[in-house]
């Protein structure tokens, strides 16, 4: 369907940027992030997130200077597609620490 965007693995990505990282042995190292986190919306695909609207790869992999997935929860309808406008209501009201339930289950009814 044109224009409209697959509910089906989709989830809202917190995103951090890795500002140093440090290998403490093989299997575990330590890292400080930006402290200045962003949202986006990605679909899952096997273990990366891909943003519906850049095509940026996202995962939880630790790489200095990259944005690495912080958090990740999926987005819970049962409609199988959105237009590209509730998308961007989605990233506007999570953007601004704003997330009234009431006024979205009506607004997507």
């Amino acid at each position: 369907m044109f224009g409209l965007i697959s509910t089906k693995n989709l989830y809202v990505v917190k995103l951090d940027l890795v500002t140093d990282y440090r290998q403490l042995n093989h299997f575990e190292g330590k890292y400080r992030l930006a402290g200045n986190p962003r949202f986006a919306l990605a679909k899952k695909i096997d273990f990366n997130y891909i943003d519906i609207f850049t095509g940026t790869k996202y995962s939880d992999l630790v790489f200095p200077g990259e944005e690495i997935v912080i958090q990740s929860r999926a987005i819970l309808t049962s409609k199988k597609y959105i237009t590209k406008k509730v998308a961007n209501i989605i990233l506007q009201e999570i953007r601004h620490d704003y997330l009234d339930d009431k006024k979205l289950i009506k607004e997507y009814k």
